[in-house]
């Protein structure tokens, strides 16, 4: 097999490793970790190898409706959220603890809304009802860009709007 077909045989087991991540998962199952996080990381490292290795647009499709379908599942939304607050609470560590960790849930969130599933985070409601705030049904829509004004930067940036740890003044 040539290196251009091994790097495409791999490229098709990583599309079968996320979607195995999403599918068949039971609330309370304790026995796997939460899978959005990992599906959602393992989807752009596809992304990564798109861009050094064409693939095919049938297979990529097929990959992004079946992705899709299954980050709205109930299970796979909670997931989702717990995500989101894990994101959080890396930026509201601060630049000397969490920040770069932050930087990078952040970016696999906005590659995700980008190449695979645009969605909504204030329709992330891992019961499928709809939110209070909202009258319409819980379900991923297009939202660009994501909405990360409610993180903070961290302190010492240009950005940054209080809370958390003073910066350190110490030599």
């Amino acid at each position: 097999m040539t290196e251009f077909g091994e790097q495409r045989s791999h490229i098709s087991r990583e599309m079968e490793q996320v979607i195995d991540y999403l599918v068949d998962r039971k609330r309370g199952d304790k026995k796997r970790p939460p899978a959005a996080g990992a599906a959602m990381e393992g989807a752009v490292e596809l992304y990564r190898l798109s861009l050094e290795t064409p693939i095919d647009p049938a297979e990529m499709a097929a990959f992004k409706a079946r992705f899709s379908e299954l980050m709205q599942t109930d299970v796979n939304r909670a997931s989702l959220v717990l995500y989101l607050i894990a994101c959080q609470q890396e930026a509201d560590r601060g630049r000397l603890d969490g920040y770069a960790d932050a930087c990078w849930s952040r970016s696999v969130l906005q590659i995700i809304n980008d190449e695979f599933t645009p969605w909504n985070p204030s329709s992330t409601n891992p019961t499928g009802r709809p939110s209070r705030t909202s009258t319409k049904p819980s379900t991923m829509s297009p939202m660009t860009p994501l909405p990360y004004a409610n993180m903070k930067s961290p302190p010492g940036s240009p950005h940054h709007t209080g809370g958390g740890a003073p910066p350190n003044n110490r030599t």
